[in-house]
């Protein structure tokens, strides 16, 4: 379910019915921003005109999990059914599909090299920077007692395939490393002639071994289904697609992208970033994901504070984004992209503590009050 726009860009429905945007592939944030910015402008319009309201925060603030109206496909079905056989570690799976906006950057690689070090960066700074940009304290109405409760609630999805990518912190061969990764994992659903089915749980290598049930083999297009049914911090395919981000106040989301082109695309940068994280391990990153949604900056990482890291990593970031505009990449507004999360850093205060204020404040009368203040757009909710 989804359109595409003349852009490039594309407009599809999530499992839960959120509205997920995607832009077309840009050489720059001086084009990519203006494009995305028209595009979700147009349809929070067009939302409005329908008595909608587009909301641009970390998770639906009143809507509880059993009023999730779910999308009429058969694979929902078959990811609901199998994250509830998992038990606990899958128990809040469904309030994941369902209620979570995040926002998300894909970049691109050139050689394995440039993945190894890419993939590197943004598995060992997702965790950290994700502590400035926690914004969902709320959840059914009521506050949640955590700072994120979107990132709190991915810790019981999948372990297996969630979280921290443990080949990424340090890896000479990724794509070798993805394969092996992948291969240890089972497939939720297939898409097979024209029809969505459940497959066995066992090893995709077992299923490389002998085949489906129906005595078909795999082929490439099974194990790209397969690589979309991971969903780790960082999730490796033709691109590389950053999760760890909760969605900030419109129109803030530009800033997690700006963070990104600022550290992946400037040598020296990514360069600096590696060093400044060349201690954090595997062990320090998995305790930092569940440290994060409960204090934000507060939370550390093999020791370090995270707000210290946080900000040395946008200082690098900005420093990135500078001399793209020496190079005449970008046009010189783009290091003011940062702005937002520059001042999360100096202040110490996340944009959840500020919602929670903002929650204090208008609460009394309505939840929807506090709606109205994250609706993208200016577009009330009728």
């Amino acid at each position: 379910m989804g359109v595409a726009l003349p852009t490039g860009a594309r407009f599809s429905l999530e499992l839960g019915g959120a509205l997920e945007y995607s832009s077309a592939a840009f050489s720059s944030l001086g084009a990519l921003i203006p494009s995305a910015v028209r595009d979700i402008g147009h349809a929070a319009r067009v939302a409005d005109r329908i008595g909608l309201a587009l909301l641009a925060t970390g998770m639906l603030p009143v809507t509880p999990v059993d009023r999730i109206p779910w999308i009429p496909k058969a694979r929902v079905e078959i990811m609901r059914n199998y994250f509830r056989e998992l038990g606990i570690a899958g128990s809040l799976a469904e309030s994941v599909m369902g209620l979570t906006l995040s926002i998300q950057t894909t970049l691109d690689y050139f050689s394995e090299e440039d993945l190894a070090s890419k993939l590197s960066l943004l598995v060992l700074a997702s965790p950290i920077l994700a502590a400035a940009f926690v914004n969902s304290p709320f959840e059914a109405g009521a506050v949640t007692g955590v700072l994120s409760r979107r990132l709190h609630c991915w810790q019981r999805v999948d372990p297996a395939r969630c979280g921290v990518l443990p080949f990424g912190v340090r890896s000479a061969a990724p794509g070798g490393d993805l394969v092996d990764w992948a291969l240890q994992l089972p497939m939720i659903y297939r898409v097979h002639a024209g029809r969505t089915t459940t497959v066995p749980p066992v090893a995709f290598s077992q299923i490389l071994l002998n085949g489906f049930d129906d005595g078909s083999r795999p082929d490439l297009f099974d194990w790209e289904c397969h690589l979309s049914q991971v969903w780790p911090h960082v999730r490796v395919r033709k691109t590389l697609e950053t999760r760890a981000f909760d969605a900030l106040p419109w129109p803030m989301f530009s800033a997690a992208p700006a963070f990104w082109a600022g550290l992946a695309y400037d040598d020296r940068s990514l360069a600096e970033a590696l060093e400044l994280l060349s201690c954090v391990t595997v062990e320090h990153l998995r305790d930092l994901t569940s440290e994060v949604p409960i204090k934000g900056l507060g939370a550390t990482c093999g020791g370090r504070s995270v707000l210290h890291l946080s900000a040395e990593l946008l200082r690098l970031a900005h420093r990135g984004l500078l001399r793209r505009v020496e190079q005449n990449i970008e046009p010189s507004w783009v290091p003011d992209l940062l702005d937002p999360l520059l001042d999360v850093v100096t202040s110490g205060v996340t944009f959840a503590e500020r919602s929670l204020r903002e929650w204090g404040e208008s609460v009394s009368s309505s939840p929807l009050s506090f709606v109205d203040a994250v609706t993208i757009g200016g577009a009330r909710r009728r």
